[in-house]
């Protein structure tokens, strides 16, 4: 799961990685691999929040002032999720 923000408002997604079978060579049905695509990288690695939920943070906290206690109680109002300040400040 990560959380994600959009002009409306904060929300929950879960990322998915393109899957295919591998051709390399022809194999029978029950012995071929299945290989992923790697993810796009992220500014947090295994983090909840995604990349757009990080730099919001960062431009309310560096250019808007917003303190991180009241991002905080903002997402938690709007998303329904409970990220501390120590959390926030990263």
């Amino acid at each position: 799961m990560q959380l994600c923000a959009l002009p409306r408002g904060p929300f929950l997604r879960e990322p998915r990685a393109e899957r295919a079978l591998a051709a390399a060579t022809p194999l029978p049905r029950r012995c071929s691999t299945v290989t992923a695509a790697p993810l796009a990288e992220r500014i947090v690695e295994k983090g909840l929040a995604s990349d757009a939920v990080v730099i919001n943070t960062v431009i309310a906290k560096y250019c808007d002032h917003l303190p991180l206690y009241r991002q905080a109680v903002m997402l938690e109002r709007e998303a329904g999720v409970e990220i501390g300040r120590a959390t926030l400040d990263g």
